[in-house]
């Protein structure tokens, strides 16, 4: 214990020690980083390790081990996936979730009354894919931001005669729920976001706006919808960010 504060370094979520005496229950002692940019994380981190020992069973390989916030290994991924069912376990948060969606609709009110209700430690990302596995329609969780496309950052500054290119209005991250992913709609990273669209405006705005846009407003880099219908956007402002709930297309 007296090398915790130095194990827990920035890149550190959490660490868990076999004990030498547990006594009948306590085995384990996981501590959980909650400094700096890692308190949004501490509810899933400690899920995390829960999981771990219900993965591992009672091997530990180690007396002492670590989980680090950048992780690639396929059993560290295989325990974030196991730990993100587990933190909002169906049966228990299901009533809840439904309750809200029948409130608020799939909206950010929504994922903040549910996290008040069920988790109020859990990040609000967390908590609205938690929300989305209950929504009965496509739906799709995306971090937007201005930048260059992947392979504009790779060439840009190199001088290739076609002038600078000009940063965007981007996808920076999306998470589909399980009926987006089967449906033929599909939000990709790197994706434009449309210009003249609600989460466009909210980023110039900050004021937080909910309302529905077209699908066909959104298209690909040749230039074609990548579906039609509508889609129910909420958006919100979070520093140069713009957090987005986007449902209802097919």
């Amino acid at each position: 214990m007296a090398l915790v504060q130095a194990e827990l370094t920035d890149g550190t979520d959490a660490i868990t020690i076999r004990r030498r005496d547990p006594g009948p229950w306590r085995r384990y002692l996981a501590v959980i980083n909650c400094r700096g940019q890692h308190y949004y994380r501490r509810f899933f981190s400690k899920w995390h390790e829960l999981t771990h020992r219900l993965v591992d069973g009672e091997q530990l390989k180690f007396a002492f081990r670590q989980t680090l916030s950048d992780r690639k290994d396929p059993g560290e991924i295989l325990v974030d996936k196991v730990a993100g069912e587990l933190a909002f376990f169906p049966d228990i948060v299901g009533p809840r979730a439904q309750e809200c969606l029948r409130r608020h609709g799939l909206t950010f009110e929504a994922v903040d009354e549910l996290r008040r209700s069920v988790a109020p430690e859990a990040s609000r990302e967390a908590t609205a894919l938690a929300l989305m596995r209950h929504s009965g329609q496509p739906a799709w969780y995306l971090r937007c931001a201005v930048s260059l496309k992947r392979s504009e950052a790779r060439t840009a500054g190199r001088g290739n005669g076609g002038g600078a290119p000009v940063p965007r209005l981007r996808v920076q991250d999306v998470y589909p729920n399980d009926l987006a992913s089967e449906c033929g709609t599909r939000i990709h990273h790197w994706m434009r976001v449309p210009e003249g669209g609600l989460i466009a405006r909210v980023r110039m705005s900050g004021v937080p706006q909910t309302g529905l846009e077209r699908l066909d407003e959104w298209e690909t880099s040749d230039g074609g919808p990548i579906g039609s219908g509508q889609l129910l956007v909420d958006a919100r402002a979070v520093g140069d960010q713009v957090l987005a709930l986007v449902s209802g297309a097919v």
